[in-house]
């Protein structure tokens, strides 16, 4: 569709679950967002669009921590992309996104709505959040439940206000929800427990803006040409033992 458009208004936004108020994927739009201006750029149509970020939160990504909302926002500006933030959403149309501060006219709206619990969670006869996630603790084993573990984004877990439902961490919670389970065949109590961290390189398609936050601290880096390839060599490094299991 963008390619066969001539110019005009293109929105980008994202939701969360009320419920669950970690339940978001904020990064995937910022990268669409700045993916898609960088491409328009080069192909010499940015003065013809205008793009603009919406979101319910007066800070939104306050999750990566103040100085990457910051960051964020102050390359939308660096940009010219226009900003309509904190107005809680209340409707959307084919060309109009409705919002409580007004509404906002759209050729083009790329919008993640907030996640939700597996569909089939209701069925498993295990506890689950508010939000429809396994509810789990600290090592990653479902409250309640002998010798079930979860990890990634269908289970909810104990941890900082921030703790975000994202590869990296789930990798993490994966780690030790196998090392826990092996104990647990073992007769032995769990003992591993997961790092709240939160690690992200945004790209924007020719550069790529590194996010960190733990308990102790958190940081932005300015776009940079090698945090993108950066991020493309771990994509490649990270999928190669998969790929390699297809072909064989």
């Amino acid at each position: 569709r963008l390619a066969n458009m001539d110019g005009g208004s293109i929105a980008f936004g994202f939701g969360t679950n009320p419920k669950e108020q970690s339940a978001m994927r904020g990064g995937p739009m910022f990268e669409l967002l700045f993916g898609i201006d960088t491409l328009l750029r080069r192909q010499g149509r940015r003065d013809k669009f205008r793009l603009v970020f919406f979101n319910a939160a007066k800070e939104p990504g306050k999750r990566l921590g103040d100085k990457a909302v910051a960051g964020l926002l102050r390359e939308m500006q660096k940009r010219s992309i226009a900003t309509h933030l904190g107005h809680k959403l209340t409707g959307f149309a084919a060309d109009t996104i409705t919002t409580e501060g007004g509404e906002l006219p759209a050729d083009l709206i790329l919008f993640m709505p907030g996640m939700s619990g597996p569909a089939w969670a209701n069925e498993a006869g295990l506890p689950l959040s508010d939000g429809g996630f396994f509810k789990a603790d600290t090592h990653c084993q479902v409250a309640g439940a002998d010798k079930v573990y979860v990890a990634g984004d269908s289970g909810s877990y104990p941890g900082p206000d921030w703790l975000p439902k994202q590869a990296h961490i789930a990798d993490l919670q994966a780690k030790a929800a196998a090392e826990n389970m092996l104990l647990a065949l073992a007769g032995k109590p769990p003992v591993a427990h997961f790092k709240p961290e939160l690690i992200c390189i945004v790209d924007t398609l020719d550069r790529g803006i590194l996010v960190y936050r733990d308990e102790k601290r958190a940081l932005i880096l300015p776009p940079c040409r090698l945090f993108h390839w950066a991020k493309r060599f771990f994509e490649w490094q990270y999928l190669r033992p998969y790929r390699k299991a297809q072909r064989a």
